[in-house]
Formats: C-alpha cells, structure tokens, sequence
C-alpha cells in the first residue's frame, strides 16, 4: 500500500512567535538612546521586510503574466533581486543599527544585548561568529534579525503563493493572485508600521526594555487593513472563468493557499498576515531565550475534498485500488520538543484526549478519548476491552471491483521524526496498519455518520447508520467525497474483520516530494519492473526493498501477495502518462 500526497503549504507556528514569550525583565526605565536604538531597529529591519516582500510579490505577478521565465523561483529572495534592491536594502538596515545601538567606543549600549539571548531558526548561524553561542554584537544583532527576516518572509510567501504549473495565467485568475501578493506585503508592512509607533511611544515615555505593543492598533488602522485585505480577497478570488469547473477547482490551480475565497481569507488573512505580521515585529524588541514545546494540530485535507490536495492511496500491488480518495477534514496533532534554536524539535503523536475531536478511542467504546497509544488504558477504558487505539483518521470506505471494504487505519506505534520551526521542514516515520472489513454494502462500505451540524465538535447529534454503533449517537470526523459523513464513533463490526491486526504501513511523509522506482520485477508481465511486493516471510508487510523486511524478520522483498504483484490493472498492462488505463 502506498500513499502519495503533496503537502500543501501549512503556516506552521514560527520562532518569531515564541519572541513573546521570552524570559520577563526587570522594568527598568530606558534611556533616550536606547529608546532610539530600538525605534531605529524596528523601522530600518520593516523598511527591509518591505523590499524583499515587493521583491517577491513583484516577482511573482511578472511570473504569472508570462514576463519572466517559468523556471524562476520567486519565493527565493536572491532570484526574485535581480536589480540587487534587497543587497542595499540590508546593507541599509544594519548601517543604521550600528549607528545608534553602539556608544562612541563601538560597544553594544548598555542593557541592550540582554533582550536578544540568541539568534533562532531559520537564522541560527547568525550568533555563531561571536564569543558565545548566542548573540555577542550589535552586528551579530543586525545579521540575526535580517536572517529572520528573510527566512520567514520566504517561508510566508512560499506557503502562500506557491508555485503554479499552469502559466502564463490570465484573466480572474492573475487579479485573484495578485490581489493576494500586493495585499499580503502591504499589510504585513503596515502591521510593523503600526506597532512600531506604539512601542515608540512607550519608550520614549521612558518604558522598561519590553515589548508592550503586541496587540496594539490604538488608530484601528491595523484592523481596517485586514478588513480590506478580507475583502479584496472575496471580491478578486471569487473566480468563475470556466463553467464546467467548480471554483475550488478553478483556484486550486492557482497554487494558493486554499481553495475557496473563504479557505484563502483564512490563510491569507487571519494565519500569514495577522499572525506572521505580529511576530516579524516582535522579533525587533526581543528574541526568545529558548524555543519551548507544544502541541500543533494538523488537518487531513482529501483529492476531493473541500480544499483539493493529491493525497491518495494506492493499495495492493495487483494494479487495482489506485487513486482511493481519503477522508476530508479528519483531525490528529503532534507534540513537538524543540532545541534552544527552534531549529531540531522531535515530533510524538499528541493523542488530546481532553479534546472532543481526539483521534484515540477505547476500543471497547469509540466514544471515549484514551491517551495509550495501542495499548491496554485501565485509567480511560476500563478492565475489559481496554485497547486505546489512534486512528489515522476516521475508517476508510473503499470500493473496488464490487468488494467494499471498510479500512480503519491503526497508528501501531507513536510517530517519531523531526521538525524544524523555523522552516517548516518536517518529516515523520508513522507505523500505520489497515484493518480490512469487510464492508456493509458497495455503495456503503464503511459505517456513516447522519445528521451532525459541526463536524469534530464533540457534540453528538448525529447518529451512526451500520457498524457497531448502529443507531448511535456521534460525531462526524472526516467527510469522504463519495461515501459521505465518517466517525471515530462510528466503527465497523469487530467480526467484519479479515486482516487480523491489519495490513502494516511503513509511512514517511515530509515536506520534499519523493517518488517510488520501477525497480522489482513483476509476475505479469514477467520482463517487468513493478514499485512494490510483500515480505516472503510475512506477505501483510508490503515493501520496496529488503530492508523493511529484514526490520521485521519477515524475510526478504520477494513475496508475491495473493493476486500477484502487476504495475497495474490495464488491459495489457498499457498505461498512459496521465496514469489512465488505454483500454480497460
């Protein structure tokens, strides 16, 4: 079984956040040229965000508009400068730094170094030159913060205008990507402007080296340019080019965000603007003195669903039960402990289980939350059929050749892995397996949840239609685009099962695209190179090399599974590049 699926861009929670929550000082008033470092600090570092944003954004409508090169990658801050604006712009920035955060002598003034312990993710190389780890320089100051600067705004650009493949584009499509870049920097920008009058003023009123505007916007102007940026989203996406697409298929081309005006104001909006805004002024007043840990929680989007991803699962290696859609909107979270840098935090599965929509449950009472990630949980579930067991997701319908199934997957073990805040690289090793069930019919395959208002509330005013809760109260998890409304509440019959304890999935997912060689051989046809087999000791570990095999004592990747291993189910095994059977 294989599961393919882009990562659509999150806005993962960055450093320049954790700035808030640094270590409290004393409050000791500032004097006049510490209140002018500090001023001078935020305007010179939001004078450079402003280049390197228009730089970008400006990249990207030329892009678009076919007047560049499709090649280009706009999100880069060094190929969206071709003119070398940004080069100054730095050079600038850290001029005027130096010239009033340093006394006469050249020395860092007095107090001023303290509220910047050291450089995070993704510029955590920018303290390395001094004595210390952390930061020992008005320099290493300056180069920290525009290092933050940058590799943020690239993060931020990157997840919101990704990359699209169709260009040049035209028409409603180019307005609603460009209403989104221009509105994005320009409001970003003004976020700091506005900020930064406010901490300007307490300091000059004599405050303690402190951040104290961190909600501020005394004129309303903040919010007036939210509002107006929700707006010119609503008005400029609202794309309706082709009749025979839907909306969400007509933006999902675009690359951006999300896939309906409501999704992009979302991101665009409420999560890159209001809060990468909030954080890249912060980080001119203070700098976290460690990267604390927490807990992020991620939403499974479908090929399908409500926002259009490629996840998919290919199941078997016959050539048959490719391209299974999955569940739209199911929840998990991870739980994340970082390094002192933000830029090394290990990742566990966070099973919430003070959470309604928490993805472990008793296995005895799919309505109770558990926190023992399969195993026995007395504490939650009891002395009998006390199995916690987490779930990727609520339970899997697929129909394939009139043979439903309904496939509960089972996270067997937590998740490990690693994730860098900064950045948002993640990557993460999850030992799933699939229990088969048999399922109730072709056209319902898994037990549904009907009649729920809002999905993964905890409140139960749906009722379960099959399975084992037949006629029971639940609520929905997860919506699949063909079988309908899914619940961890609504479970199949424990005697439907025919896998045992499942099918075993070895997954990876990161944030890199990676692909799967040709390089077994096939049983049909038998010159021919297929992707997958099963282990000759143990035919429900599927594998790609002998490796996983080794792993799990199961031999070696020989294996041939009950309906043989085929690239796929094609009449003649003839394929086309679209991945769509010629004949058959």
């Amino acid at each position: 079984m294989e599961h393919t699926t882009r990562v659509r861009r999150a806005l993962l929670a960055s450093c320049l956040a954790l700035a808030a929550v640094a270590s409290p000082r004393a409050a000791i008033a500032q004097s006049v040229a510490q209140a002018k470092c500090r001023a001078t600090m935020a305007q010179a570092t939001n004078k450079y965000l402003k280049t390197l944003l228009g730089n970008m954004t400006r990249c990207h409508a030329e892009r678009d508009g076919g007047a560049i090169a499709a090649a280009v990658d706009c999100s880069d801050p060094v190929a969206s400068d071709p003119k070398g604006k940004l080069v100054a712009a730095r050079q600038k920035a850290s001029a005027a730094v130096a010239k009033t955060c340093e006394d006469t002598a050249g020395n860092p003034l007095a107090g001023i170094l303290a509220a910047y312990p050291r450089c995070p993710s993704p510029a955590q190389t920018a303290d390395d030159g001094g004595a210390t780890a952390g930061i020992d320089s008005i320099d290493e100051l300056a180069a920290c913060l525009l290092d933050v600067e940058t590799g943020s705004a690239t993060h931020l650009i990157r997840g919101v205008m990704g990359s699209p493949e169709a260009l040049p584009i035209a028409g409603a499509g180019l307005k609603c990507r460009a209403a989104v870049g221009k509105g994005l920097a320009r409001v970003v920008v003004a976020i700091g402007k506005e900020r930064a009058k406010c901490q300007k003023a307490a300091d000059s009123a004599g405050g303690a080296l402190d951040y104290d505007c961190a909600n501020s916007d005394p004129n309303g102007k903040i919010a007036a340019g939210l509002a107006a940026l929700r707006a010119s989203i609503v008005r400029a996406c609202t794309v309706d080019d082709d009749a025979g697409l839907s909306m969400k298929a007509e933006l999902d081309a675009l690359d951006l965000c999300g896939d309906l005006p409501s999704q992009l104001t979302d991101c665009v909006v409420d999560r890159a603007a209001a809060g990468f805004g909030a954080g890249l002024v912060a980080i001119a007043y203070r700098l976290p003195s460690t990267c604390r840990a927490g807990s992020a929680r991620r939403i499974g989007h479908a090929a399908y669903g409500e926002q259009l991803t490629d996840s998919s699962l290919s199941a078997g290696s016959n050539g048959l039960a490719h391209g299974i859609d999955l569940a739209d909107g199911f929840h998990e979270a991870v739980t994340l402990d970082c390094d002192d840098d933000c830029a090394h935090c290990s990742l566990a599965l966070d099973p919430r289980k003070g959470q309604p929509d928490s993805n472990c449950r008793c296995a005895g009472n799919p309505t109770i939350a558990c926190d023992t990630i399969n195993g026995a949980d007395t504490d939650d579930c009891g002395a009998i059929n006390n199995q916690c067991r987490c779930y990727l997701g609520p339970p899997l319908p697929v129909s394939v050749s009139s043979a439903p199934t309904c496939e509960p997957v089972l996270i067997v073990s937590d998740y490990d892995g690693t994730v860098d805040i900064g950045t948002g690289q993640w990557q993460q090793h999850s030992p799933l397996a699939a229990l088969i069930h048999i399922g109730d019919s072709v056209a319902k395959p898994c037990p549904t949840c009907e009649g729920d208002v809002i999905a993964n509330d905890g409140v139960r005013d749906g009722t379960c239609n099959g399975g084992a809760r037949s006629a029971q109260p639940c609520d929905v998890n997860g919506v699949h685009s063909t079988f309908g409304e899914l619940s961890h509440d609504c479970q199949p019959v424990a005697g439907a099962n025919i896998s045992g304890s499942g099918l075993l999935l070895d997954f990876t997912f990161d944030t890199t695209r990676s692909s799967m060689d040709f390089t077994l051989p096939c049983d049909s046809p038998s010159t021919g190179l297929c992707p997958c087999r099963v282990c000759s000791g143990n035919s429900s570990i599927g594998c790609h090399d002998d490796a996983i095999c080794a792993a799990n004592g199961a031999g070696a990747c020989s294996g041939t599974g009950g309906a043989g291993v085929h690239p796929n189910a094609c009449n003649g095994e003839v394929c086309g590049e679209d991945g769509q059977c010629t004949d058959g």
